[in-house]
C-alpha cells in the first residue's frame, strides 16, 4: 500500500469524499479526518528525535495536492517560532484579518460604510464581531465560527494574563484540548492550536473565493430595477404624502 493510500485507510474515508464536500457539518469532520491522518502520517514518516518541520508539511501537502496557500505556510513557520503567548496572538491576529478580509470582499467595493464598520473602532472591528457578522450573512458555518471563537477564546487569556504562562496553563490547555479533539488527533496543545489556525484559514480562503464569485454591487437608486423594487419605493412616498397632511392624487395611484 503506498503513503496517500495508507492515509485514507487510516482516515477511514474516501479522498473523494472530501474534495466533493461542502460547508456543511459531515464534509468538516471529514476534512478534519483527513488532516489529522496527514498530521499522524507526517509524524511516523519522521526520523527518530528530529522535529516535524515546517517544510516536512509543506512537502506532506504537496503530495497530496492539498493546495494550501503560500501565506498560510508562512504564518505557520511564523507560529512556530514564537513562544507560546506569541503564537497565540499571531494565530489570533492572523484570523482576525482574514475574517476582515472575507467581509470586505463580501460587501459593496468603494463603499465609504464599508470603512466605518471594519476600520479603527468600527462596529465590526473587533474578533468578535467580524466572526458574528460572517455566521449572521451565512459566509461561515455555525461549526466554523465555533471553532474560531476557541482560538479567540486562547488569544484573549494569553493576552490578558500577566504572569509566564504556556499552552500547558489553564484554561489555555483545556480550550486547546478541545481543539485537538475537533481535529481528531492526539496533539499536544500547541499543535492542535496551530493545526486549528491552519484548518479554520482554508476555510476563509474558500470563502472569500466564494464571495469574490457572487460580488455584490450598489442599486442604482431608489426606485430600484424590479417591482420588488418599486414596492417599497411606493410606501415611502404615500408615507412623505400623508405626513405632509396631503395624499396621492388619484392619478398618482399605481
Amino acid at each position: 500500500m503506498d503513503t496517500k493510500s495508507s492515509i485514507d485507510s487510516d482516515a477511514g474515508i474516501a479522498p473523494e469524499s472530501v474534495l466533493s464536500g461542502g460547508e456543511d457539518e459531515t464534509a468538516e469532520k471529514e476534512v478534519a479526518a483527513l488532516l489529522a491522518a496527514v498530521v499522524r502520517k507526517g509524524i511516523q514518516l519522521e526520523k527518530p528525535g528530529a522535529p516535524f518541520t515546517a517544510e516536512m508539511l509543506i512537502g506532506i501537502s504537496n503530495h497530496f495536492e492539498l493546495d494550501v496557500p503560500e501565506h498560510v505556510w508562512r504564518t505557520v513557520t511564523l507560529l512556530r517560532s514564537e513562544t507560546d503567548r506569541g503564537c497565540a496572538l499571531v494565530g489570533g491576529a492572523f484570523l482576525e484579518e482574514r475574517l476582515g478580509e472575507l467581509l470586505r470582499t463580501f460587501f459593496v467595493d468603494g463603499s465609504k460604510a464599508t470603512a466605518a464598520l471594519l476600520d479603527g473602532t468600527g462596529g465590526l472591528s473587533t474578533f468578535a464581531m467580524r466572526t458574528k457578522a460572517c455566521e449572521a450573512l451565512g459566509l461561515l458555518s455555525k461549526e466554523t465560527c465555533r471553532r474560531i471563537d476557541m482560538i479567540r477564546s486562547i488569544r484573549n487569556a494569553f493576552a490578558h494574563i500577566s504572569k509566564d504562562v504556556s499552552f500547558a496553563t489553564p484554561p489555555m490547555s483545556d480550550t486547546a484540548r478541545s481543539l485537538a479533539s475537533d481535529l481528531q488527533a492526539n496533539l499536544g496543545p500547541r499543535t492542535a492550536f496551530i493545526g486549528s489556525v491552519v484548518a479554520v484559514a482554508g476555510v476563509l480562503d474558500r470563502a472569500i473565493l466564494a464571495a469574490q464569485a457572487a460580488k455584490r454591487t450598489a442599486p442604482s437608486g431608489i426606485s430600484g430595477a424590479t417591482e420588488k423594487g418599486r414596492v417599497p419605493t411606493e410606501a415611502v412616498r404615500r408615507l412623505v404624502a400623508a405626513t405632509q397632511g396631503g395624499a396621492p392624487s388619484e392619478g398618482e395611484e399605481g
